[in-house]
């Protein structure tokens, strides 16, 4: 039977919406991302107030002038989607047929609002159903743990994607009882579970902690937020299924890229996306194989397109070849956010995903929070876990967080104090969808 692979779905989309075949398209993809940057720059400019202003280009933009002064197009951030978000806007609001709006703890505390036009939400269609195509079969049915109650919802664009591809969607929506999820699963036994990291080991922990049979699920895809290795590792040991790893955004209109069974980083859809790596403090591009920000460009966005934005997110581009055969750009697993780290004594930095690393393995622990409290004297990192049995003791967790060298060398110094509160919770219980960081 035809296996299908990154390679022979997704790099085959990528050169036919290049106009180009998978003989050629790897000397095309330069070319085409130079001649569609200067196009989405023109469109911009003439279109939008907010990049008319903002860009300050007076010449005719052309690939060649693209190609030599792309360095000197100013950033896009979060900040000016909230502040000037409408102005950004290249059509009229009538052709806005989708608003979303993110809740974010900036410094104006103002929510981002993007917009789609029918042409970006087909084109979010097309992102799912190439990336769901490369490691899904015709028939398969696929159990959506997304928002699906809008009309427009991730949930609801990824059900018509699958429909497109063969596939049979149950939208479930987001995991609200651990118990109740479980035992849809149970009954409708799909091949394919689609959901948010935390919400779906969880799940797979509740079956472990109540004993429960063999699952059927086959592949298995994270989105939405970070999505730790340990994790990983522990879904695909007690469910026997393949996890992949999806890279997509809000403000990207959900598309970016997707592992292959190589899982060794995400490969771009750079028909649509141009990705860079810059140093967040001098704003240099770095080169390729260096972490740094992640910044995107939308290629072919209508409604509110986004040039040089800046993701917050940290990865880095992969220069050796992938082992799937795959000509397209990886980047690598996005491991924190800018803004989801802490400065901890001395400067060394503490993420969300390394305290994930130590401690997701530990079979009750269902979910937990964290907050970092700053004092003159000694910082306290205070830690909320939450298990479906007895808890784990104390100092066994502090035992694994001295695994961190950063808060090794904090508690050597007599910097950092660890706080740790232990709280039982039902089975009815589930972690909180949104995104994850370290409180402070």
């Amino acid at each position: 039977m035809f296996e299908s692979t990154v390679k022979s779905v997704l790099d085959l989309w990528v050169a036919e919406e290049m106009g180009s075949n998978l003989h050629e398209f790897s000397d095309a993809i330069s070319k085409n991302q130079k001649e569609l940057r200067s196009q989405i720059l023109s469109f911009a400019t003439s279109k939008s107030v907010f990049y008319r202003t903002h860009m300050g280009i007076s010449l005719e933009i052309t690939p060649e002038i693209v190609q030599r002064d792309w360095q000197s197009v100013p950033f896009t951030t979060a900040e000016d989607i909230k502040l000037r978000g409408l102005e950004m806007l290249c059509c009229s609001q009538d052709d806005i047929k989708r608003v979303v709006t993110l809740e974010t703890s900036g410094t104006t505390g103002t929510p981002k609002r993007l917009y789609f036009t029918e042409h970006d939400q087909k084109r979010t269609i097309d992102y799912f159903r190439v990336g769901m195509d490369t490691f899904t079969n015709v028939g398969d049915k696929v159990l959506i743990l997304l928002p699906c109650e809008r009309e427009g919802s991730i949930g609801k664009l990824l059900g018509n994607a699958l429909k497109l591809g063969g596939k049979t969607p149950i939208l479930q929506g987001v995991v609200k009882d651990l118990q109740e999820t479980f035992k849809v699963i149970e009954e409708l036994e799909p091949d394919v579970i689609v959901g948010i990291p935390f919400q779906v080991l969880a799940l797979v922990k509740y079956g472990v902690f109540m004993n429960k049979g063999i699952i059927t699920v086959k592949k298995m895809l994270l989105s939405t937020d970070f999505v730790s290795q340990t994790a990983v590792k522990f879904i695909e040991q007690y469910w026997h299924c393949e996890v992949f790893r999806y890279y997509g955004m809000t403000e990207s209109g959900f598309g970016g890229g997707i592992e292959c069974r190589c899982h060794e980083g995400y490969h771009l859809y750079e028909s649509d996306f141009y990705i860079e790596i810059m140093d967040p403090i001098s704003g240099n591009c770095l080169p390729v194989g260096e972490t740094g920000e992640v910044v995107i460009t939308t290629l072919k966005r209508e409604g509110m397109p986004l040039i040089r934005y800046r993701t917050g997110d940290q990865s880095r581009m992969i220069s050796e070849p992938c082992g799937c055969g795959s000509v397209l750009k990886r980047l690598d697993v996005i491991k924190t956010r800018l803004n989801g780290r802490i400065q901890l004594y001395g400067g060394d930095y503490l993420t969300k995903g390394e305290v994930d690393d130590v401690l997701l393995d530990i079979k009750s622990l269902v979910d937990y929070k964290i907050q970092f409290k700053r004092n003159k004297v000694q910082d306290t990192l205070c830690l909320q876990l939450y298990y479906l049995s007895d808890a784990v003791d104390e100092q066994f967790i502090i035992e694994r967080l001295k695994g961190i060298e950063t808060i090794k060398r904090a508690l050597k110094q007599n910097k950092l104090s660890i706080g740790v509160d232990s709280i039982i919770v039902k089975t009815d219980y589930c972690p909180h969808p949104a995104k994850r960081k370290i409180e402070e």
